[in-house]
């Protein structure tokens, strides 16, 4: 990040690696590191009228968090979430080609759910061996149908044998709109076909570039194609809101913590019929693996309408982190928590939602 100092200094020589901080109260804040400075070449020091570049360590957080956990002594670490420790699995079967590419650089845990009617309407997450994440409005199309196969890229068609939609889902709504397919048979995984992560609070690192990925078919022509888009900003409730005018019928409340609100600025892409269930997810390339941090439950506009018009697309997501309990209860048989509540006009009453992560500060605040 760039800033410049309104008192008309401007870290020098040896300054390097010092902290840039905000105050919060009672605190300090760590907000940038130091990297350089434009230096005058005449008079052999720091060019005070350019900007300093300064490291943003909120992009970094993941990462700082994983080397501090590494370091931790083991009996103050806090213990893995189930899916963490499925994820540290797959990672062991990540490999990388000789040009420093990763095998599963293909998204094959992105995949396209057929229905009995064999044509493929809608898309899901592949999260385990035996189970893939979607949208619960994918589980019925306009006609009746259900889903009855998944295809994987690369690997092909695997059988549906059971499907659950999140208890809170409704169809009039949009909201806890999440759903968990079960594989008749399980996935032979490989350093190719690898499961995504699932985001938790520990996990969920909303500063990465966001990328969305997915099958659909080209509303202009009919065409089935692939998703794949880096250009998307996570915004407020209040921004999102704002967009897309709500309350609506399907958000009669507004936007909930349960849901992601992101702006696609990608001027190449085309909308698309189909790619519901679509996962956003962070990428960590040093690992080759994928952290689905939202799935796709709808848009704004259509994005060629957007822009000939000069109008903002909004997708909304079902925010992952916020299930992340009930996920693990279905895919892994983890037990749900008894000890979280929520307050609401005095009365007490249990949730399986997990804590959100509050170290997000949305760019539009």
């Amino acid at each position: 990040l760039c800033s410049e100092l309104i008192s008309g200094t401007s870290p020098g020589t040896g300054d390097s690696g010092g902290g840039m901080y905000f105050s919060d109260g009672d605190r300090w804040v760590l907000r940038g590191i130091v990297s350089f400075a434009k230096a005058d070449e005449l008079k052999k020091e720091v060019d005070t009228s350019k900007f300093v570049i300064f490291v943003n360590v909120q992009r970094f957080l993941t990462w700082i968090r994983e080397i501090i956990a590494d370091n931790t002594p083991q009996s103050e670490k806090a213990p893995q979430r189930i899916s963490e420790r499925e994820c540290d699995k797959f990672k062991g079967l990540a490999r990388k080609r000789r040009n420093n590419v990763c095998d599963n650089s293909r998204y094959p845990h992105t995949v396209s759910i057929i229905f009995a009617d064999n044509v493929a309407k809608c898309n899901g997450v592949l999260v385990s061996e035996n189970h893939v994440l979607t949208a619960c409005h994918c589980l019925i199309d306009s006609e009746g149908n259900s889903p009855s196969k998944v295809q994987i890229d690369a690997y092909g068609l695997v059988n549906v044998s059971g499907m659950v939609c999140h208890p809170e889902y409704k169809r009039q709504t949009t909201y806890h709109d999440l759903a968990v397919i079960r594989l008749s048979t399980p996935v032979a995984l490989s350093s190719n076909i690898l499961p995504a992560c699932l985001a938790s609070n520990w996990t969920e690192n909303l500063y990465d570039t966001l990328l969305q990925t997915g099958f659909g078919t080209s509303s202009a022509t009919g065409i089935k194609k692939f998703i794949e888009s880096e250009d998307n900003q996570v915004v407020t409730k209040g921004k999102c809101e704002e967009i897309i005018i709500s309350p609506s019928r399907r958000l009669p409340v507004g936007i909930i913590p349960g849901q992601l609100c992101v702006i696609n600025t990608d001027q190449l892409r085309t909308s698309s019929q189909g790619s519901s269930g679509s996962p956003l997810q962070s990428v960590n390339t040093r690992s080759c693996m994928y952290t689905a941090v939202g799935l796709t439950i709808f848009g704004n506009l259509d994005h060629e309408d957007a822009r000939e018009s000069n109008s903002t697309v909004i997708d909304v997501y079902t925010r992952i982190s916020y299930y992340i309990d009930w996920i693990e209860h279905i895919v892994w048989n983890a037990e749900l928590p008894v000890t979280t509540t929520t307050v609401r006009s005095r009365q007490t009453e249990t949730s399986t939602r997990a804590f959100i992560n509050t170290d997000f500060i949305f760019p539009d605040n």
